[in-house]
């Protein structure tokens, strides 16, 4: 019987090995850890969220341009070459990795979803929602929440800052995408604040392990049910306001009559006029977008911001040049009212901003997907093949970064590193035919929060000592979280 199992294991390894063959001597080719066939990287399979990030690190030093693992049968490849980073950006017929395709419960047919033409039409016709004049018209309610939040900070205790910047941006960017007023900074216990936790965290627990990847593994855990619950309070209330706003376009309702909370919405305005091959976007369409642009916006620009804030608070001398750069154009007066026209000439607050972005990388890795064998560089990937762009391992590249664990902002006031490597060495954004669409918003809303926090605050590290511990979930993390303490300034106390 032993031997009877024994042979039909040994037959099914054989028949997949003879199916994948091609596959694995493409692989074969590709630099990378020792795997086991039709097993994968075994080594890697105990390892936590913190000592995976450190080991594809590790490899990325190791294997310079690329590398590649097995999970199962199938082929990941980690790229950070810029130059085989800006031909992947560029190729129309990649598509969005499978893994990706778990978090379609909550964001449905988005732009992150999305593939091919239908993605080349709705991200033509979403553009004109991102302009610069449109982010203009969300300056004023960016800059009141953060207002929020640096009342908040008005305290001598250690704040974490990372739940505080949450509770800020998801403020800002519920108004801005919906016009819903979710008070989420003077209810932090709220059922759509509680919900958006549960779904980020479990979607990404069940992207990152393949056990759960099994949608009939997945239904039998506790966590199948938690998340439909709170992916079901995140869409009602996208659905009452789209409902409401095509209630009051079509002339069935006022504007003064819309359900409490609501107001204009300019985002969602913007798409409900939105026209594809003459025809308006569906709600069902607009849903997926909107939900779209929080999910990814959301945890993205409070990773970013609470980095950023960190290294102001661990280097003094970047923070009073950035302080002094600030009420040099501003004022010291925290109270006064910022113009939108503000943001862009502040180049010192910018190079702070993308040399944070670059040391502590918000989004450490993008994906696309083969849909049929094709060549990049020096290497040639099967169909199916998943190939992450490593944009955290590019970041700390000594051949382009000089001293790349280093924090200094002045390197992106003199980039020279772009005449030899490119703009596609520093992608925080993504870059090519995918570039991030709420780039310009996200980086809006980290500069504003900076510098209303600056204008009242010097910001300090509540623990000196402590080093780091990153982990990379759907964005980069500290283990122990962002541990700040904010004094008031002299002049406004």
């Amino acid at each position: 019987m032993i031997l009877e199992i024994l042979v039909i294991h040994i037959l099914v390894l054989v028949v997949i090995y003879l199916k994948y063959q091609r596959r694995f001597q493409l692989a074969q080719k590709i630099p990378g850890p020792w795997f086991i066939p039709c097993v994968g990287n075994v080594q890697l399979a105990s390892l936590t969220a913190e000592t995976l990030f450190l080991k594809l690190n590790d490899y990325s030093k190791e294997y310079k341009d690329c590398f590649r693992m097995w999970l199962g049968t199938s082929l990941w490849v980690f790229i950070h070459n810029p130059k085989d980073i800006q031909e992947l950006l560029n190729k129309r017929e990649l598509l969005r990795v499978d893994e990706f395709y778990h978090l379609h419960p909550l964001i449905g047919d988005g732009l992150l979803l999305l593939n091919g033409n239908r993605w080349s039409l709705h991200r033509k016709a979403l553009s004109h929602a991102f302009s610069t004049n449109i982010l203009r018209q969300f300056f004023p309610a960016i800059s009141r929440h953060a207002d929020v939040l640096v009342s908040k900070l008005n305290t001598t205790d250690n704040v974490e800052i990372t739940d505080y910047l949450l509770l800020c941006i998801l403020d800002a960017i519920c108004e801005t995408s919906m016009g819903a007023h979710i008070n989420a900074q003077m209810d932090s216990k709220s059922a759509y604040v509680e919900a958006f936790h549960n779904a980020s965290h479990i979607l990404f627990k069940r992207m990152s392990n393949p056990l759960l990847q099994s949608h009939y593994v997945f239904r039998l855990t506790p966590d199948y049910k938690k998340v439909k619950m709170a992916i079901a309070t995140l869409h009602a209330l996208t659905d009452n306001i789209i409902s409401a706003k095509r209630k009051q376009l079509n002339g069935h309702i006022k504007e003064d009559e819309n359900p409490e909370g609501t107001r204009k919405p300019a985002l969602l305005d913007v798409l409900m006029q939105c026209e594809i091959n003459g025809k308006h976007l569906t709600d069902q369409e607009i849903k997926d977008h909107v939900n779209t642009f929080l999910f990814a916006g959301i945890d993205t620009t409070k990773s970013g911001t609470s980095f950023i804030l960190y290294n102001i608070a661990k280097y003094k001398n970047v923070q009073e040049r950035l302080y002094e750069e600030i009420t040099s154009l501003i004022g010291t007066d925290p109270g006064q009212e910022i113009n939108a026209s503000y943001i862009p000439n502040l180049p010192y607050l910018d190079a702070v901003m993308k040399e944070s972005l670059r040391l502590h990388t918000a989004v450490p890795v993008s994906a696309r997907q083969t849909a049929k064998e094709i060549t990049i560089g020096n290497y040639t990937y099967p169909e199916s093949t998943a190939l992450w762009i490593n944009i955290y391992g590019m970041c700390h590249d000594s051949r382009i970064f000089k001293s790349p664990y280093e924090f200094n902002p002045d390197r992106f006031l003199t980039p020279d590193w772009v005449d030899e490597h490119g703009d596609y060495a520093f992608i925080p954004f993504s870059a090519g035919l995918r570039v991030c669409i709420g780039k310009q918003y996200a980086i809006f809303t980290m500069k504003t929060i900076i510098i209303k926090i600056l204008l009242s605050y010097q910001i300090e590290l509540t623990y000196p000592e402590e080093q780091l511990q990153l982990l990379a979930e759907m964005v980069l993390k500290s283990k122990t979280g962002i541990n700040l303490k904010f004094r008031k300034r002299e002049s406004n106390k």
